[in-house]
């Protein structure tokens, strides 16, 4: 994410890159010590920006199983602290349609130990959560710089487990980036798959560009940058957003705050 990071900054933006629980340097690598735990980090990540950038409105953009956590966190109650959300070539969670039978062959989930695990936590037993749920395909040697696994626990706190549920809840704008040779994702279906949950996102399509090129390559990082100054953004009056308020474009002046109760 530190292209793009360092794209968005050389435009003018103030740009925060979290360290994910789980992936980095932050807590145990491939899990977290109880569920809710990103979430909390989130709120964390948002309550400094706030105190630092007082009414300034707030972007949270999220890549890929970044993006299901965006729009996570746009369903909880806190989503409302965001002023906008952009979701590029996000992952929608198990059983999303959008998912390319070729696109997994990167990651081997443990199907039988997860189903039973998803039984255990629905009569309220979750004390094996810490188990590993899905292995990548990362090279020897790459456990210090990339996760090798994700633990069930981290799994399903990570991505949406109703990805159209969350997008109904989120009270926010919300854009979406997606590659026209998504290698993941098919791009027909997941477009449909957003709009369908919530008519009103704005979705834009990088032509000749894959799944990772959209935070790496000039066009990926150029139309990023164009939605978040609000000019590929169409313009859809939600109702759902009770306060009217809408984030502006770096540079314009910024909206009333949002409401800081709930």
């Amino acid at each position: 994410m530190h292209p793009l990071a360092r794209h968005l900054a050389d435009q003018g933006m103030s740009v925060f890159v979290p360290d994910i629980r789980g992936h980095g340097e932050t807590g145990q690598r491939g899990t977290l010590n109880h569920d809710g735990q990103l979430m909390d980090d989130l709120d964390m990540l948002v309550s400094i920006i706030r105190t630092r950038h007082g009414e300034t409105p707030v972007t949270l953009l999220g890549f890929s199983a970044g993006g299901g956590l965006a729009m996570r966190y746009g369903a909880s109650p806190s989503g409302h602290y965001i002023d906008r959300y952009v979701f590029v070539a996000p992952a929608l969670g198990p059983g999303a349609p959008t998912t390319k039978s070729s696109g997994d062959l990167w990651a081997t989930p443990h199907v039988p130990r997860m189903i039973a695990l998803s039984w255990l936590n629905r009569i309220g037993i979750d004390w094996f959560n810490g188990m590993e749920a899905i292995r990548f395909a990362v090279p020897p040697g790459s456990e210090k710089l990339l996760a090798p696994s994700y633990s069930y626990r981290l799994f399903t706190n990570l991505l949406p487990t109703d990805y159209a549920a969350d997008l109904r809840l989120n009270v926010r704008p919300m854009a979406a980036v997606l590659a026209e040779k998504d290698e993941l994702f098919d791009t027909a279906t997941l477009r449909r798959a957003l709009m369908d949950a919530r008519s009103e996102i704005s979705v834009s399509i990088v032509p000749d560009v894959n799944h990772i090129g959209l935070i790496l390559q000039p066009a990926g990082l150029a139309a990023i940058t164009r939605v978040l100054q609000g000019k590929d953004i169409e313009d859809r009056p939600d109702e759902l957003d009770p306060d009217g308020v809408r984030a502006t474009s770096p540079g314009e002046a910024p909206p009333q705050a949002p409401p800081q109760g709930g």
